[in-house]
């Protein structure tokens, strides 16, 4: 009985692997009833060398492949019809071929596909284009491109890029403009040392030294984009001109700090058209009913911790009343008597 039970296991188990079986090639047989394939390669019309590298697509389906070393394709499972081929060499549309014939269980061979434009070096393309290559396939062959008309590329952002002639340019865009593909992002090799900001080779950049040190070696630097600093915090930059504060000396003048506080005394006032003309962050201060006297420049508060609840008033110079003294300075103005104007 026993034996009997094993047997017809073994019975059922092989009927069962025999049926999967069949049914994997019906289904593969049906689908394949459906696709063809369609093979080729691309080669140069000028040189007859083959393209390796070059994307070949049939637009609207995912089918796609890339050409071996000796620039053939084969485009797999494509259904039965009509199609369209097209070839990009360095992401550009360099061949289409219409009116492609595809039949179930077929291979229809397209033999070589010649694309015209190719190149591996500027000077392979007319003067008025450049070798354009992907990314990070200098040595690699390209496509002759149209050199960019002149536009200007947006400074800031710093996003360096190594170009295919071994030079750093600010961005992609600049290194475009100039008719130059991209090897890698970032620079070409480490930031240099400099001993003023001519030494860097981007006017994004800046020689970046020791406070106090302005006769030392510095490293190049990124310039601030934006100064988040609202105050006057001044600084007396390498250069002998004195800076809101070290911020504003990187971004404006991409100058380093020889000392902090002004590169001069603040000189006297007699109204603040004297001291804007330092900084837009000091008034002309002067003493209380001192009004038409001789004043000094100072730097106006950025706010003032106001309690409600506390009245403290002031006439201004400016003939205003203000809740406090700090209010005053704050508008720039100096204190004419306490209390309010009358």
């Amino acid at each position: 009985m026993k034996k009997t039970m094993i047997l017809l296991f073994a019975v059922s188990c092989l009927f069962f692997l025999s049926g999967t079986k069949v049914f994997a090639e019906k289904k593969q047989g049906v689908y394949l009833n459906y696709t063809g394939e369609i093979r080729g390669g691309v080669e140069s019309c000028t040189s007859d060398a083959f393209i390796s590298g070059a994307l070949v697509h049939i637009p609207g389906l995912s089918i796609m492949a890339k050409t071996d070393i000796n620039g053939a394709f084969r485009l797999l499972n494509v259904p039965k019809g009509t199609h369209k081929v097209i070839v990009e060499v360095s992401g550009v549309q360099t061949a289409v071929i219409n009116n492609i014939e595809v039949f179930p269980r077929t291979v229809t061979d397209l033999d070589f596909i010649r694309v015209c434009d190719e190149c591996f070096k500027n000077s392979d393309c007319p003067s008025d284009s450049y070798c354009l290559k992907n990314e990070g396939e200098c040595g690699a062959m390209g496509i002759c491109m149209k050199n960019p008309a002149p536009f200007p590329c947006p400074t800031p952002p710093y996003e360096p890029v190594c170009g295919c002639d071994g030079k750093t340019y600010d961005s992609a865009c600049f290194a475009t403009a100039a008719g130059v593909s991209i090897d890698h992002q970032g620079r070409c090799g480490p930031l240099p040392p400099c001993l003023n900001s001519d030494d860097c080779d981007s006017r994004s950049l800046y020689c970046l030294k020791t406070l106090g040190e302005c006769g030392v070696t510095g490293t190049c630097t990124v310039k601030p984009f934006m100064c988040f600093v609202n105050g006057y915090e001044p600084v007396c930059g390498c250069d002998g001109i004195t800076y809101d504060n070290a911020c504003t000396a990187a971004m404006g003048g991409g100058v380093s700090i020889a000392w902090e506080g002004p590169c001069e005394p603040l000189p006297p006032c007699t109204d603040n058209v004297n001291c804007e003309s330092i900084s837009s962050f000091l008034y002309c201060e002067k003493g209380i009913g001192d009004c038409s006297a001789e004043g000094i420049c100072e730097k106006m508060p950025l706010f003032c911790a106001v309690n409600p609840n506390v009245y403290e008033p002031v006439c201004g110079c400016d003939g205003k009343t203000y809740d406090n003294a700090c209010l005053a300075s704050t508008a720039g103005t100096s204190v004419a008597y306490y209390g309010e104007c009358q």
